[in-house]
């Protein structure tokens, strides 16, 4: 594995690191602390990504790798936003919902994309997060740099909505998107592919870029899946 791989997946890495660092975090700083680790943390989601590209070290492993770290963050983040806003919960079922349907679709051999709705729902998720956070502790900054004060709640319950709204149409384009996907897969059954893990295929699948570039609009299940005829 070369440098370049080890370096992209360890920023990824550290967005791991810091989804067991938020609680901490959330207890010594409050809001504000968390929202600027949020921020700091999510960024890293980005940049992963971009380095990745700019490399030419994409990977299954790391789309797999970076896809999971996602989840576990932002499952944190909602846990503790609930406990401020108990009627967040309904974000996080919906993204849940999201997580499930698209490995559920990925199982059944449909090919697993990032959509342009989905990357706008990401970064209006992520923009509203910090900006809750910060807000919900907005009397510190007042006292911290003399801001003038105002009403907060309005912006907060804006944002509040617009990540329910955001998240729901998503999740309604990703049941859409899997009901017509099962219908034009017209999959027999599927058993194992020995000969993929055989040879060793699984290695060049999960960390070569040739590969990942290759085969990234083939469904992973019809690389470990053989069709029953």
């Amino acid at each position: 594995m070369s440098g370049k791989f080890l370096l992209v997946n360890f920023i990824t890495l550290l967005r791991v690191i810091g989804a067991f660092l938020l609680f901490p975090i959330y207890l010594n700083y409050g809001f504000l602390g968390l929202g600027i680790a949020v921020f700091i943390f999510i960024s890293t989601d980005f940049i992963d990504g971009f380095l990745a590209r700019t490399l030419k070290v994409s990977t299954f492993f790391g789309a797999a790798f970076d896809a999971l770290s996602d989840k576990l963050f932002y499952i944190i983040v909602f846990i503790i936003l609930i406990s401020k806003k108990p009627i967040m919960a309904i974000v996080l079922l919906m993204e849940m919902g999201i997580f499930f349907i698209g490995t559920s679709s990925a199982i059944k051999g449909n090919v697993s994309r990032t959509t342009i709705l989905g990357k706008i729902k990401t970064i209006v998720i992520f923009i509203s997060l910090v900006v809750l956070f910060v807000l919900f502790d907005y009397s510190k900054l007042i006292s911290m740099y003399n801001l003038n004060e105002f009403d907060t709640s309005l912006i907060i319950n804006i944002l509040m909505i617009v990540m329910i709204v955001i998240e729901f149409i998503t999740l309604i384009d990703y049941i859409v998107d899997y009901i017509k996907n099962s219908k034009n897969n017209k999959s027999v059954g599927n058993y194992m592919n020995k000969e993929f893990f055989l040879k060793k295929e699984w290695k060049e699948a999960l960390f070569s870029h040739d590969y990942y570039i290759n085969n990234k609009d083939v469904a992973i299940s019809n690389m470990v899946l053989k069709n029953k005829n």
